[in-house]
């Protein structure tokens, strides 16, 4: 009797692990987070095409709004220290951090020259990153070498058209390279899927 149970019980814990995501394994779960992100980014990069203008001003104020949650929590940590020395720098630290942000913010526009500058030469270092860890891949490293060939050209049409072009280079380029990473994403977790199966 004690034969005849064991084979359900066992069966019943398999059933479990299936439908209890963190015990899933890690190809497919590498899968399903290959295929999800590939998917957003498609879509936030057909969006950053569509509407170039509304995509830059969205990263910038993206921007922005990190750059205020950073000041914040410096201020944060300035006020808790406020009995050590020193408290004069950490309370300068977190008003720049807020002055920085708050500008970006309240004048967008501006603030998008600024970005798309860093956005440029970030695209360009990404892009040559990627490339060198490439050789330390074990599956598609042939697409992530093209990811980070991307990258770099991408970067370079940005400081290329720096600074007359850069609201609609900055929604464009973020647009196409969204949209560029989240294919690759999709493909390789589409091939690890044939893969595994």
């Amino acid at each position: 009797m004690s034969q005849t149970s064991m084979p359900t019980s066992s069966s019943s814990q398999t059933a479990r692990d299936e439908l209890n995501p963190s015990r899933c394994t890690n190809t497919r779960c590498l899968t399903v987070s290959l295929i999800t992100a590939g998917v957003i980014q498609i879509l936030l990069g057909i969006g950053g095409i569509v509407a170039p203008y509304f995509a830059a001003i969205a990263v910038e104020i993206l921007f922005g709004t990190i750059v205020v949650t950073v000041g914040c929590a410096e201020l944060f940590y300035a006020w808790n220290l406020r009995t050590l020395g020193g408290s004069f720098w950490r309370y300068l630290r977190a008003a720049c951090f807020l002055g920085t942000g708050a500008i970006l913010l309240l004048s967008p526009l501006e603030g998008l020259m600024t970005l798309a500058l860093v956005l440029g030469l970030a695209f360009v270092f990404d892009g040559a990153l990627r490339v060198m860890t490439a050789a330390y891949a074990n599956h598609r490293r042939g697409l992530l070498v093209l990811d980070g060939i991307i990258g770099m050209a991408i970067g370079g049409i940005i400081l290329t058209g720096w600074p007359q072009d850069s609201i609609f280079i900055v929604g464009t380029v973020v647009g196409i390279r969204l949209m560029l990473s989240g294919i690759i994403a999709l493909v390789m977790g589409t091939s690890l899927a044939v893969k595994t199966h």
